[in-house]
């Protein structure tokens, strides 16, 4: 939103979720296409989570470096849950299209629907493996350096910080023979996906 308020830009999310997920018909599947998604936001990707589900799960559980001279000593975990919204919402089968473009909170989304009931196929590449806060220090000659120090942890324990959450379905996004003849692969796949459920 213009104010850049975290309370406009849940309000407009909000409108948006409502309007779309309350047409009269709705469909079997639900494509999110975050190829080009550079992040943003980790709530509202969670807000969106939460229209996609009707049992709470957990998202991630993130932790941050907090001892320069010890690279093992981190805070104390924080979790995020998915927490079922009352407001209108999808329940079908999801496709997730990602790249090497999709970035933080893209990627935090992503992470959040491991843990969702029901289908979730991500098609495309993986996604770039950048996903924490930065932490900003300004150094004595007056620079400023931005460090990332978080890691988002499945149930499980596992990371993707560097290497990235892996599609299900790889396809190589926005190759220059795709864009020289103007043609979306991964969306070719995902309509190959979702014609053979159908």
């Amino acid at each position: 939103t213009d104010s850049g308020k975290f309370s406009d830009d849940l309000a407009e999310l909000n409108t948006a979720l409502d309007n779309i997920f309350s047409q009269p018909e709705q469909p079997e599947n639900l494509v999110i296409d975050l190829r080009l998604n550079n992040g943003g936001s980790d709530e509202l990707g969670l807000e969106i989570a939460s229209r996609l589900t009707d049992k709470p799960y957990l998202a991630f559980t993130g932790i941050a470096r907090n001892d320069p001279n010890d690279p093992s000593q981190f805070s104390d975990p924080f979790s995020a849950t998915v927490q079922p919204n009352d407001k209108p919402g999808f329940l079908g089968d999801v496709t997730l299209l990602t790249s090497r473009y999709s970035t933080s909170a893209a990627e935090t989304f992503t992470q959040s629907l491991i843990g969702r009931e029901g289908d979730v196929v991500q098609v495309g590449e993986t996604t770039q493996g950048v996903y924490s806060d930065v932490l900003g220090k300004t150094l004595p000659n007056g620079w400023t350096v931005g460090l990332g120090n978080e890691l988002f942890l499945t149930e499980e324990g596992e990371t993707f910080e560097t290497v990235g959450i892996p599609a299900d379905v790889q396809v190589p996004v926005f190759t220059d023979e795709d864009l020289a003849n103007g043609r979306d692969s991964a969306i070719e796949k995902t309509e190959e996906i979702l014609m053979a459920k159908s």
